[in-house]
């Protein structure tokens, strides 16, 4: 048998593992598939006089930023 075929391959030494440590990764995530349908709550002219509601205080009322 060859001394050679007893030892291990050599790993590459401590600058190939400080490199393997320090190398930067980026995983990114998933994207969440929701199996819930989308419910309509308001018919749409509900949500119209929700709008025209909310532009009506905005322009009598106003918004107050500091």
């Amino acid at each position: 048998m060859n001394e050679l075929a007893g030892r291990r391959a050599r790993s590459g030494g401590g600058a190939s593992r400080r490199a393997e440590r320090t190398a930067v990764s980026f995983e990114s995530a998933r994207f969440i598939q929701r199996n819930i349908p989308n419910f309509e709550i308001l018919n749409e002219e509900a949500l119209q006089i929700i709008e025209w509601n909310a532009e009506t205080v905005l322009e009598e009322i106003g918004v107050n930023f500091i």
